[in-house]
């Protein structure tokens, strides 16, 4: 027994010798060049990469810090594409939709941008135009029957011919106010075109505000007072007389287009242009 102690000692002690040196050992560790982050690159809505980040430079043998014989390597992160969340389509939808409004309304005025005047002249560069042969089914069986062409103005000019059309009052006022009136409800329907309607007869016709008239305030004469009663003469009861002629129209984008021309007898008058657009 006392022999065998030594032994065992002995051995101990060579195992933890043996452990000790391998701790002591150096380990070689590669250098690896940082990731990029996802930031340094250029990314859609979507969280697509659209432009890969930047690359960072490899370490070379001859600069500090790189490993004797090791090149430093590069790690690439590929970006996951997420999918679209509600919010990111109707926002995708609603740029596309104002792109395209954008582009039909630069489409009509091009022809006015660089030709200011041209505000006042497009109804002359209308009649130049001359008449247009209309080719629709109905029209060319016609030709074809009669041997006679259908032809048609542009609207321009059919604004000019028809000027304030059925407006009681287009004989008394000014001709700047007529004229700014016929280029106004002509644009409506050339543009809205099959889209503007009447607004509803109930809500403005049927009560009395198509024609309001201050020497008949009863509407007695149901808007025909224009033409059957004459002006009072100034001095007179109901002089200055006072009479408002009103046009409302509707559309898709407009809830309201409401137009009025006001005339008073002792020179003044209005006109007057409200738009009302729909909310959502």
């Amino acid at each position: 027994m006392m022999s065998s102690i030594p032994k065992c000692i002995g051995a101990q002690r060579s195992a933890v010798s043996t452990r000790v040196n391998a701790l002591a050992r150096p380990v070689a560790v590669a250098s690896v060049a940082p990731i990029p982050a996802r930031s340094q690159g250029v990314t859609s809505t979507s969280g697509r990469c659209l432009a890969p980040p930047p690359r960072a430079a490899a370490s070379t043998p001859g600069t500090p810090g790189s490993g004797a014989g090791a090149a430093a390597r590069e790690v690439e992160v590929d970006s996951v594409e997420t999918p679209l969340s509600p919010e990111d389509i109707m926002r995708l939808v609603q740029q596309q939709e104002d792109a395209a409004a954008a582009g039909e309304s630069d489409q009509l005025v091009a022809q006015f941008r660089d030709d200011p005047e041209g505000l006042y002249e497009y109804v002359e560069r209308a009649y130049a135009e001359g008449p247009r042969r209309v080719t629709t089914p109905i029209s060319l069986l016609q030709e074809e029957m009669t041997g006679i062409a259908t032809e048609s103005y542009p609207a321009a000019v059919a604004n000019d011919i028809v000027g304030m059309g059925t407006w009681r009052l287009k004989d008394d006022v000014d001709p700047v106010i007529e004229f700014l009136v016929a280029r106004l409800e002509g644009c409506w329907r050339e543009i809205l075109d099959t889209d503007l309607c009447l607004y509803p007869r109930e809500k403005w016709k049927e009560q009395g505000w198509d024609l309001v008239d201050s020497m008949d305030p009863t509407q007695e004469l149901e808007g025909f007072s224009y033409a059957d009663i004459p002006d009072p003469a100034k001095g007179e009861e109901g002089y200055p007389r006072l009479q408002l002629e009103n046009r409302v129209y509707c559309s898709k984008v407009f809830r309201k287009l409401h137009v009025e021309v006001g005339l008073r007898q002792d020179g003044l008058q209005v006109l007057h242009v409200v738009i009302y657009p729909r909310y959502r």
